[in-house]
């Protein structure tokens, strides 16, 4: 049992979203993907639209995803999964706009009084990074 418990505490951020996400992903398709040089988005059949910040690439060329060209039409649970792809940055981007393609298709709830930060479980060895400026925020996650 004590094994167990430490391998989900050691799940990467990445993972413990992937997670999540995976039953809503099922059955949904991306049908456009695009990566562009300030952003990345995934459009689902649904019609949810997911958008990421595309990691800089200095290669100025498209080999560094290696599935380029062929990414529409995959299922988003298999998109979903290149979010863990520790070695290609790029590819996590995809990742990360097809969660949050998914994600905007999940229900919402009215109001909520549930802190994230306690929910995400930040751990002194994740990395956390931010697309703006949140104060408030900075002090709880170093």
């Amino acid at each position: 049992m004590e094994h167990r418990n430490k391998s989900i505490t050691n799940r990467t951020i990445q993972q413990k979203i992937i997670d999540f996400l995976r039953p809503a992903s099922r059955g949904l398709i991306a049908v456009d993907v695009r990566v562009g040089l300030g952003f990345t988005s995934v459009r689902l059949d649904d019609g949810n639209i997911g958008l990421a910040w595309t990691v800089a690439n200095h290669s100025g060329s498209c080999t560094h995803e290696p599935r380029a060209g062929t990414l529409a039409g995959s299922p988003a649970g298999t998109l979903l999964d290149i979010l863990a792809s520790l070695n290609n940055p790029l590819s996590r981007s995809i990742g990360l706009a097809t969660a949050n393609a998914i994600a905007a298709g999940l229900p919402r709830p009215e109001t909520t009084n549930i802190d994230i930060l306690q929910l995400l479980n930040i751990q002194a060895s994740d990395h956390v990074a931010m697309v703006g400026y949140f104060g408030p925020l900075i002090p709880r996650c170093a």
